[in-house]
């Protein structure tokens, strides 16, 4: 690696850093492009200071475009060489990202010890304007679990902090809108919205922005005040367009479909409801991949705060720790790709299963057929076949989805095909009730759970 300074890089970089870190909830796309910018120049002059800026920013802006691997990858990273350089501020924003991040996937619990320990450190260290900032964080997060004694009780913290900047008074507004909205208080929970809006868009603060357009819209279409409903949800689609967050395309997609199911525009209403399908299975099977991989990202959080104080004693060179960590990444993409390739393999398995069945087609029956797995494997299936003068057509749902699903969806086909080629002409009654019997035999009775299949002949 090469190692450069040009006259007081250290200080240009620390206020690009700046600069993009407070632009961010103006322009998410302008602070992710220099962010970018920011992590090259410091790699190549390893200046530890400016990759953890860098990563910081990256971490809050993948976490804003609804890529939540990439999210956490960046602030971990921040964290630990923030922890490194013993910079109490970077790594109390960093956590702040990564419990943002832990709110998209519910993963309350380790948000809640985030939250907490963000807190603990800007009160240690007083970063007053901030610390409103965490009580709403904490009190969103209490909202989310459920728990909304103790929400109201720290979202009126931060609303009665006498340090609090305009951004956070705003979203402890917003959040109290929520609460009020659980409570049937329409009307109040509009004004909240409302004033959370209005103080987003004097400071130009996008996120909240859209996260207002998007209540405000489901509050009108649930109290059918249609047209409002629909003005403010084509503004959150117009602004999510422009930041480029899945998660918010999928709300406002979602939310105008429901809006153009209530004004019988059908068609616009299926049209919204597929892009709104669509976005919603992207985000899921990101969440799922994440899942595969099993990461305590807590544990991992943890050991990196051990290991940047261990490396720190020994060296300042934080190589070692990389390495692992690099080690560790390739193992975990590995183990990911053996599992994806092999539930590939099962969907090709299935897919022949279920292609054989074309009696429908060859005796020139008008039919079309729709089949769109939730998962890589479906848990549903479909059979047809002809037998005597009589033609049978079979549409299943299994329990469960993904791989367990897709096995039943097999077994549901090869029993078919034994009950007809043993039976002379069965009924479709005889065949479910031989069916259940197989099923029952061979599958319940040797399991705990209630497996088995919703089924029309």
């Amino acid at each position: 690696m090469y190692i450069y300074y040009v006259k007081d890089f250290d200080k240009n970089i620390e206020k690009e850093i700046k600069i993009c870190w407070e632009q961010r909830n103006k322009n998410l796309k302008a602070s992710f492009n220099q962010g970018l910018q920011i992590l090259l120049k410091s790699e190549q002059a390893n200046y530890k200071k400016g990759i953890a800026g860098a990563c910081k920013i990256l971490g809050y802006c993948y976490w804003r475009f609804s890529d939540y691997t990439q999210a956490l990858s960046y602030s971990l990273r921040s964290i630990q060489l923030y922890k490194f350089l013993e910079d109490k501020v970077g790594e109390a924003d960093a956590l702040n990202n990564l419990g943002a991040v832990y709110m998209f996937q519910k993963d309350h619990n380790n948000r809640l010890k985030c939250n907490l320990e963000c807190l603990k450190i800007r009160q240690e260290i007083g970063q007053t304007e901030e610390i409103a900032g965490s009580f709403n964080n904490i009190g969103e997060t209490y909202l989310e679990m459920g728990d909304i004694e103790n929400a109201i009780i720290w979202l009126n913290k931060a609303i009665e902090y006498k340090d609090a900047s305009p951004i956070n008074y705003s979203w402890a507004n917003f959040n109290l809108g929520k609460i009020y909205l659980l409570d049937k208080k329409t009307d109040k929970a509009i004004y909240s919205f409302k004033k959370a809006l209005e103080i987003s868009i004097i400071i130009n603060y996008e996120v909240l922005i859209i996260e207002s357009y998007l209540e405000l819209a489901k509050v009108y279409t649930d109290s059918k005040r249609i047209e409002n409903a629909k003005n403010y949800a084509n503004k959150a689609l117009n602004l999510a367009k422009k930041i480029g967050s899945k998660e918010y395309l999928s709300q406002a997609y979602y939310t105008l479909s429901k809006i153009y199911e209530i004004k019988k525009s059908f068609k616009e209403a299926l049209n919204t409801f597929k892009k709104y399908h669509k976005i919603h299975a992207l985000l899921f099977n990101e969440k799922k991949a994440e899942e595969i991989k099993d990461i305590n990202y807590q544990y991992e959080l943890n050991k990196l705060s051990e290991e940047a104080k261990n490396e720190r004693e020994k060296s300042h060179d934080l190589k070692l720790a990389y390495d692992k960590i690099e080690a560790q990444n390739n193992l975990i993409e590995i183990k990911n790709k053996e599992f994806i390739d092999s539930v590939n393999y099962a969907k090709q398995i299935q897919k022949a299963f279920l292609a054989e069945r074309q009696t429908l087609e060859n005796k020139g029956f008008e039919s079309f057929l729709i089949f769109k797995p939730k998962d890589i494997v479906s848990g549903d299936f479909y059979w047809s076949g002809q037998f005597a003068q009589y033609i049978y057509v079979v549409v299943g749902d299994c329990t469960g989805h993904g791989v367990p699903g897709g096995f039943l969806t097999m077994l549901g086909i090869a029993y078919l095909n034994e009950i007809v080629s043993l039976s002379t002409l069965p009924s479709p009654s005889e065949i479910l009730t031989i069916l259940r019997e197989k099923i029952i035999k061979d599958i319940s009775r040797n399991s705990t759970q209630r497996d088995g299949m919703d089924i029309s002949i």
